[in-house]
């Protein structure tokens, strides 16, 4: 699941310094959480983390201010969890042979985060963790990074509708909005399963979604 915004409002996004996205594991359905406000190449990272944690059977939270705090234990299986996700999304061996040393960083890193698909920081980070970057540079370069993010203008809320699909995929949105048409789980129950809060917006989604495609067919 993704979403980035508290429940239907688009005005009201979920703060990524906050969280990143999070891991419950069940032996049913075991639910992988992402946080959407966040740009797609760190949604890609902790989407791997986050699997990370599944794969291992232990339930967690990608909180980028606050990996360093906490339970050791907590502490231990995130650290493994994002090796984890950098060895799935930037094989060492691949990523070693793909750093030029007659490249700027700034060249490595661009053409890292093409290649990869994946932010700017967890390049740097990469390249740290295999000694291709000196500590005092990494920091200076991380710093001025994360400067730089915290200063990029953010975008509007967005449109609802397309919103709405996103969060909640096109066949549980089809499934469950049919199923209440046809009286096989109420109205209210539906709203819940779909995080809208009144009887119209539900509607509303029936009139958009199931009823316009059933009368053009």
């Amino acid at each position: 699941m993704q979403n980035g915004k508290v429940g239907s409002n688009t005005r009201r996004k979920l703060n990524v310094d906050e969280f990143r996205g999070f891991a419950i594991i069940d032996d049913f359905v075991p639910l992988v959480f992402i946080n959407s406000a966040d740009n797609l190449a760190a949604r890609i990272f902790t989407l791997a983390h986050e699997l990370a944690h599944i794969w291992i059977g232990e339930s967690g939270i990608s909180n980028p201010t606050t990996f360093d705090i906490g339970l050791q234990e907590d502490n231990r299986i995130n650290r493994f969890c994002n090796r984890v996700a950098a060895e799935l999304l930037m094989p060492a061996a691949d990523f070693m042979k793909e750093w030029k040393q007659s490249n700027t960083i700034e060249e490595n890193v661009t053409a890292m985060t093409g290649l990869y698909h994946v932010s700017r920081t967890a390049v740097l980070i990469r390249a740290y963790e295999h000694e291709l970057l000196p500590d005092e540079i990494y920091r200076v370069q991380l710093r001025r990074l994360r400067q730089w993010e915290e200063q990029k203008p953010t975008g509007g809320g967005g449109n609802f509708w397309n919103n709405f699909l996103a969060s909640n995929s096109r066949a549980l949105v089809h499934a469950v909005l049919t199923s209440a048409a046809e009286g096989r789980v109420s109205e209210r129950d539906a709203a819940t399963l779909l995080g809208v809060t009144n009887r119209k917006t539900l509607r509303s989604a029936q009139e958009k979604f199931i009823h316009r495609q059933v009368n053009s067919a």
